[in-house]
């Protein structure tokens, strides 16, 4: 997830216009609800598994610390869905 928010970066408004017009309006309506609680939901606290996510980060040779990541990835899902 970090990866892919770090590389959509200024495209993630495109992202969730994408999300609005095309994708969401194919859902049913509670799915839809249920894809935007759970990005708001989501990261919102540092777990191990975004410790972990930057310890394989900081081994490929790119250190990023768990707040970083955990921010990252909560700012981009809330772009897209909420």
């Amino acid at each position: 997830m970090f990866a892919s928010a770090d590389l959509l970066g200024d495209r993630l408004d495109s992202a969730r216009r994408a999300w609005q017009d095309v994708i969401a309006p194919t859902l049913p309506g509670r799915t839809a609800r249920r894809v935007a609680a759970l990005a708001s939901s989501l990261f919102e606290e540092a777990t191990d598994d975004i410790r972990g996510a930057a310890l394989e980060l900081e081994r490929a040779g790119r250190r990023h610390d768990p707040a970083t990541i955990r921010i990252t990835c909560r700012t981009a899902l809330r772009t897209l869905f909420g």
